[in-house]
């Protein structure tokens, strides 16, 4: 995962998991889930898990 900070403060994060086996993952604080691809699999996204080959990008405020 990689985060950049945001003129105003805010950090935009990306996550990727490029493997064929889900992984956990920390949850981002106050983090709102802007982007997630493959979008077919938002729940395990809510559930903390990184989908096997998916991307997501949250923005912490």
């Amino acid at each position: 995962q990689v985060a950049w900070v945001l003129g105003d403060g805010s950090r935009l994060r990306v996550i990727v998991n490029f493997a064929a086996e889900p992984a956990e993952y920390k949850s981002p604080q106050a983090a709102a889930l802007i982007y997630a691809a493959p979008d077919d699999r938002q729940d395990m996204w809510q559930k903390h898990r990184i989908p096997p080959q998916s991307v997501a990008w949250f923005l912490e405020t």
